[in-house]
């Protein structure tokens, strides 16, 4: 059974594309096999906004799409929306947290929403990314049966608005992390356990402090990864817990943006004046 939900966003990808299809469709049907049998447990769904109505709504849709019988709740965190995205997400029967742009960074707005979230497993998403197929939330009932699963970490591929520099850097980077299957990490890195792919168990990240608020311009998912690591739990890598997420970026943006990420392992402030300098969407928000 096919369980890809987009997958033609895969096949843009050049040369590699039809192979990527292939394993992450094997990967979510590893998922659908371990989940038989198990209960479906309540999940709670954190997801970030601003002003992205028509792509939050493909992802609602995307979470209703789920094959899964246990209660989901979402919880949008939402930063002064005036274009819809609050009402369309009532309309899916969200529960809205506000958050005003001006006490806005990354891990604060995570915190908010899962403070709110009443569920013992939280995944976390973005509201212009979409799943990579109909077992994610299953990933919950596999994680709930293993031994001191405290996180899964996936995999962002191309989303239907990547460029050919964010194409080319999928087909680089991306055919052996999805050929592996799950397996528990052992080490943390650049996008692990990044926040709009990712499912956390609420107790440990109540456990660990949360996320740390002085990562205020990003990082805030790697020093949580590292935080609970030390604690002595277990984070999975799972293809299957993947989305597709991009910001359209051209060759300089994207440099730009890698520079960016690479500066984000220690503190640092929210700028959004600085994210907006390669952040077309950023840009073209008001």
């Amino acid at each position: 059974m096919n369980h890809l939900l987009h997958e033609e966003n895969l096949l843009r990808v050049p040369l590699t594309g039809e192979r990527i299809r292939e394993d992450l469709s094997i990967r979510a049907g590893e998922v659908a096999l371990a989940a038989q049998g198990l209960q479906d447990p309540a999940v709670s769904v954190v997801i970030r906004s601003r002003n992205n109505a028509n792509q939050l709504e493909r992802l609602l849709s995307d979470v209703s799409a789920q094959d899964f019988a246990g209660e989901v709740e979402v919880v949008l965190v939402d930063t002064e929306s005036t274009d819809g995205t609050v009402e369309i997400a009532k309309e899916f029967g969200a529960t809205v947290v506000p958050i005003q742009q001006d006490d806005f960074n990354y891990p604060r707005a995570l915190n908010l929403g899962f403070t709110a979230a009443s569920h013992e497993w939280v995944f976390s998403f973005v509201d212009h990314s979409l799943m990579t197929n109909d077992q994610v939330l299953h990933i919950a009932s596999r994680s709930q049966a293993e031994k001191d699963v405290a996180g899964v970490s996936g995999i962002t591929f191309p989303n239907a608005n990547a460029t050919w520099v964010e194409l080319t850097a999928t087909a680089i980077n991306f055919p052996k992390r999805v050929k592996q299957p799950a397996s528990v990490a052992t080490k943390t890195g650049l996008g692990f356990l990044a926040t709009n792919t990712s499912l956390i168990n609420k107790a440990v990240w109540s456990e660990v402090g949360g996320f740390d608020e002085s990562y205020g311009a990003g990082g805030e998912d790697g020093a949580l990864a590292e935080a609970i690591l030390r604690a002595g739990h277990n984070i999975v890598a799972d293809p299957a817990m993947s989305v597709y997420h991009s910001h359209g970026l051209g060759l300089i943006d994207g440099i730009r943006q890698l520079r960016y990420w690479t500066s984000l392992g220690k503190p640092a402030a929210f700028d959004r004046q600085r994210l907006a300098k390669f952040r077309s969407d950023l840009r073209d928000q008001a």
